[in-house]
């Protein structure tokens, strides 16, 4: 399982929040990164469960995608409603 998150201009406080979920990150974009989350559901729950911990971590508007697979997740980041959630099947 796989978070993407996109903020424009605010790649620092992006990168803060995926550090909080997991070592592994790449930056994406200049304004998005896309972590891995494969475990987190026996701490935060569901995937939405997950996004919203995500949500209120970063403390900024932003489009936060969860999916089962990086590519998934950075497309439902970028084609999510803004400021919003996306959550992406396979």
């Amino acid at each position: 399982m796989f978070a993407s998150i996109h903020a424009g201009g605010n790649l620092p406080i992006l990168l803060d929040c995926a550090r909080q979920f997991s070592p592994l990150i790449e930056i994406t974009s200049e304004d998005t990164v896309t972590f891995d989350i494969r475990g987190l559901g026996r701490t935060y729950g569901s995937p939405d469960q997950i996004a919203n911990e995500i949500e209120r971590l970063i403390g900024i508007p932003a489009n936060i995608g969860i999916a089962a697979n990086p590519d998934a997740a950075i497309h439902a980041t970028r084609h999510g409603a803004s400021a919003g959630k996306g959550a992406a099947t396979h």
